[in-house]
């Protein structure tokens, strides 16, 4: 499973990882309210996230991972990775903030 969600998903929908990112800038991103993606707390995304393991383990009887399961899974896929990087990107600023003062 670690394969099929590290790459296999995002593989699936498109094939260079440039192309992908720029597919959740125009696409998941795109309108949405940076400050308030922001929010929270790293115990908060983290209790946010752990909802939808429950639904990536919601395989077909035949274990066959197929279109259907893509579909379904890649806008959960698109999201947290849109949300992991906009939330990694907040903590990096704040924590890089005052860098300078540090020397």
């Amino acid at each position: 499973m670690y394969a099929v969600w590290d790459t296999g998903l995002i593989m699936h929908t498109v094939y260079a990882w440039g192309t992908y990112v720029t597919r959740l800038q125009t696409g998941w991103l795109d309108g949405r309210d940076i400050s308030a993606l922001e929010g929270g707390t790293p115990v908060d995304w983290a209790t946010e996230a752990h909802r939808f393991v429950e639904t990536a383990y919601d395989i077909p009887a035949d274990g066959n991972l197929g279109d259907a399961y893509y579909a379904k899974m890649i806008p959960v896929v698109d999201r947290q990775l849109a949300l992991g990087g906009v939330r990694l990107a907040h903590v990096l600023t704040d924590a890089l903030r005052n860098a300078d003062s540090c020397h």
